[in-house]
């Protein structure tokens, strides 16, 4: 039974000391035991209270967007005047820039109210907030219905955006004062998956207001007036919330212990009410918070078009409205699917979420592509299947949101960082509208899909680098020599993830995934030695991607590409077998060395058989196996080495390399010099006759071609004219 502090019944109103977290209410500073049958039955209440509604919740914050798309199919744009057409040219030209702003100036109320929404939810009883202010959002969505001029929709979307503000930021504060780290990832992907649920949900609704031929209202104010119907019930249960788990009226006295208790490893805390100066300041200085910021503004910029612009795009397809409207169902149906799948591989796989964030931005840069790049005649099916591809954003923003709330502590802090996330979100949403440039429809809008495969560039890029940034924070932290038995007294001193030396935060390919195995076998107590292992790879992986890569050239591709991966199939062995880590780093290293020409040479491989029409897009599909290698490696790694040990993942990896070697047994020749030399050497031996000969008889030696492929990229970096 674990020990209750502060609550004697109840009845009883924990008493919380301000400058602490609320746990300390009803737990002590002494870590207890936790009857492992009590936590999943704790945990089970509170999944079964937050989840669904929160859920619900945010469906309806997507959907009150979301459905100024549909209305304007349904006649909004021209009750409201949102569409003006210029006769006096030839044909006329049609402006929507009115429509784009009326999508724009939610997020700029939604800007202006993020910070002082969020410090007021923290300052005050969370149902004492929400409560109210969801009633009143419920409210103003209905009101839409009553507006009749393009003014007064520009008026009440700015004044909904700014309550809606409290929404998301209370939800990420939420999850992250009742569940673990480990817990979060799947917590915050399950309330955001509402973007998928009411995406399908909502496209279905609004495609039944479709259906209505008569009525004194319009469609579109049929819908506003549902939407707040449906908001104004998730705004009674937000009155039911409690402030935290220490105050839970559906736990009992032994489950808000447990549920409070069971937060101390992570060392995020649980609630604290007091803002604190000195975390506001902090924030302003720490480096997560920008490349996360970054990244929600990079990554949600298409979510500003597609949620007030993607039925009207798909109507140029040849779709008629109410067919645009059901485009959105696979939209929906992949955020449903890959939100939650997304965290839950982040709950069981260790340090899978930035590499997992990195592989869902590239659908989403294909699809962009698709569109763009693709015929758009009557009923085309590339530019529909991109548009479904889209759809990714989801769990890209999801795992943002994840990992953003999962690498800060201290209640203030948390409160910081989900503003900011949101502020950013917000910006993305602006900018998102103002790429959709009516006068380049003929074109297909270039400026939106160039810009949105920019922004996931961005993304990918600021993921790369908070990753190491993180890896950095652990590193260091893992040098403290720090007393355990103080962990434990300061889990809920209401500390930042700085101030907090205890703190992990959490980031990572399939041999860091058996780093900890290795480190208990090999009894080594430092971890940066263990991944001395990854280092000696990468740095054999970079030289032998120059040398090998210079060795096709005069050998040809095929000869390399089966001497390598066999070579490298070999030197697993040894890691597989090694009985000390020198072995492993050596191995690795000659590993490495040999496995560099299938990053070198393979794309010299596409270029040789594809032409300039479609090299881009085989270069596409090769670069897949690049990106998602490090990102599938920790995700099959995890599972492996927790099931089977850390050497098993070096023999799944030999089995992998001998498909390949008997697959790349199956590859022919395809560089041209070596071509035309076996086929002079061919016609030699044919006609007995030495005159054969071809331009690359004369070759460079191998010094001169090593050399030649170090200094051309350099002197192309400063010479070449073409940027």
């Amino acid at each position: 039974m674990i020990q209750i502090n502060g609550i004697t019944s109840p009845g009883d109103s924990p008493h919380v000391i301000p400058e602490k977290d609320a746990a300390l209410a009803v737990v002590s500073e002494v870590a207890q035991e936790i009857d492992p049958v009590v936590e999943k039955r704790v945990l089970r209440k509170i999944d079964l209270y937050l989840m669904p509604a929160m859920l619900i919740g945010y469906g309806m914050v997507y959907y009150d967007k979301a459905i100024l798309g549909s209305a304007a199919l349904f006649g909004m744009t021209t009750d409201l005047a949102l569409k003006v057409t210029d006769n006096s040219t030839s044909p006329p030209s049609v402006d929507t820039s009115r429509l784009s702003w009326a999508t724009s100036i939610f997020y700029f109320g939604m800007l202006a109210g993020l910070y002082p929404m969020t410090f007021v939810l923290q300052r005050f009883n969370i149902r004492s907030v929400l409560g109210p202010v969801v009633l009143l959002w419920a409210v103003v969505c209905a009101a839409t219905a009553g507006v009749t001029t393009w003014k007064g929709l520009f008026v009440q979307r700015f004044f909904l955006g700014f309550i809606e503000s409290v929404i998301p930021t209370g939800f990420m504060t939420i999850v992250s004062g009742y569940y673990t780290q480990e817990e979060q990832a799947l917590r915050q992907a399950w309330w955001f998956s509402g973007t998928g649920w009411f995406t399908i949900i909502g496209s279905a609704l609004n495609y039944g207001f479709g259906q209505i031929t008569s009525g004194s209202l319009k469609r579109w104010q049929y819908i506003y007036i549902l939407a707040g119907a449906l908001t104004f019930l998730f705004g009674l249960w937000c009155c039911t919330m409690p402030n935290s788990p220490v105050s839970a009226w559906f736990l009992t006295l032994e489950e808000r212990a447990v549920a409070v208790e069971r937060l101390r490893k992570g060392q995020t805390g649980v609630r604290c009410q007091k803002i604190k100066p000195d975390q506001i300041r902090e924030c302003l200085t720490d480096t997560k918070i920008y490349l996360v910021a970054i990244m929600m503004a990079a990554a949600y910029t298409i979510n500003g078009a597609i949620s007030g612009f993607g039925p009207l795009i798909v109507s140029t397809f040849g779709y008629n409205t109410l067919d645009s409207i059901l485009f959105q169902f696979p939209v929906g149906g992949i955020c449903v699917i890959f939100i939650p799948l997304c965290g839950y591989i982040s709950t069981i796989v260790p340090n899978a979420r930035i590499p997992m964030l990195i592989t869902c931005c590239l659908p989403v840069i294909a699809g962009c592509v698709m569109i763009w790049k693709s015929q758009w005649g009557y009923h085309p099916a590339t530019p529909v299947i991109g548009y479904a591809l889209t759809g990714f954003f989801g769990p890209v923003v999801s795992l943002i949101i994840t990992v953003g709330a999962s690498n800060v502590a201290g209640a203030t802090k948390k409160t910081i960082m989900a503003a900011t996330v949101f502020v950013a979100y917000t910006v993305g949403n602006i900018i998102g509208p103002q790429l959709v440039k009516t006068n380049t429809k003929a074109q297909h809008y270039p400026e939106l899909w160039t810009g949105m495969v920019i922004c996931y560039c961005i993304t990918i890029t600021a993921a790369v680098a908070l990753y190491l940034v993180l890896w950095r924070e652990n590193r260091n932290r893992d040098k403290l020599e720090l007393d355990e038995v103080q962990r434990d007294k300061i889990a809920f001193d209401d500390l930042t993830d700085k101030q907090n030396p205890f703190f992990r935060v959490i980031y990572s390919t399939m041999y860091t995934s058996g780093v900890d195995g290795i480190r208990r076998e090999f009894n080594i107590s430092s971890k940066i030695v263990v991944l001395l292992g990854l280092t000696t790879n990468l740095f054999g992986l970079a030289l032998g991607s120059v040398v090998l890569s210079s060795l096709s050239e005069i050998y040809g591709r095929r000869p390399i590409y089966i001497i390598s991966v066999l070579l490298f199939a070999l030197f697993i062995l040894p890691v597989a077998l090694a009985k000390n880590i020198e072995a492993i780093l050596i191995s690795r290293f000659f590993g490495g060395f040999f496995g560099g020409t299938m990053i070198a040479s393979a794309p010299g491989s596409v270029t040789d058989v594809t032409d300039d029409q479609h090299r881009t897009l085989a270069l596409s599909f090769w670069s897949l196996g690049t990106m998602n290698g490090p990102v599938l490696g920790p995700i099959i790694g995890g599972f492996v080495c927790q099931y089977l040990g850390w050497r098993w993942i070096d023999w799944i990896v030999l089995i992998c390399s001998g498909v390949s070697l008997s697959l790349m047994l199956l590859v022919q020749e395809t560089y041209a010099p070596a071509l035309l030399r076996k086929r002079t050497k061919e016609k030699q031996q044919a006609t007995g006759d030495r005159r054969w000969w071809c331009r690359f008889d004369h070759q460079e030696t191998g010094l001169q071609v090593l050399k030649t492929n170090l200094v051309r990229p350099l002197r192309m970096v400063v010479l070449e004219p073409i940027w």
